[in-house]
């Protein structure tokens, strides 16, 4: 039995993993786009994962609170933040080959703008229960 020679000056590419049959690889063109649309659909779960949460906890009581229990404006819309990331993360996934073809600054822009306004939004939910 003889061992097949190779040739050593032969290039080794990386396998191309493919997620569907007949798909090419990702269409990013850089690492960085894709880590700001991990930034991005982190920020939405992480919002609409407490959006699930509060949706949960308020349908479970027998009469709905009124605007005035639920707190101010300020917090009506920290909370409409949080049930708005429920779907925006769901919507995260499938659009994330057209988010992945912005331009850099672009999608930094995105994924920062909905960083910051999660962050926001935890900041005065927790100031509101402290405060309660």
């Amino acid at each position: 039995m003889s061992v097949p020679k190779t040739n050593p000056v032969q290039e080794i590419h990386a396998p191309a993993f493919r997620l569907l049959e007949g798909r090419g690889t990702a269409s990013e063109s850089s690492f960085a786009s894709l880590r700001a649309w991990i930034l991005l659909f982190g920020s939405f779960s992480f919002a609409g994962g407490h959006g699930v949460f509060l949706f949960a906890a308020l349908t479970r009581l027998e009469r709905l609170p009124a605007a005035t229990e639920l707190g101010g404006p300020l917090e009506t819309a920290v909370q409409l933040w949080f049930m708005a990331g429920i779907p925006l993360a769901i919507l995260a996934v499938p659009l994330r080959g057209r988010f992945l073809r912005l331009t850099g600054r672009a999608g930094w822009t995105l994924a920062t703008a909905a960083s910051t306004l999660t962050l926001a939004a935890f900041a005065i939910y927790l100031n509101a229960i402290v405060s309660a």
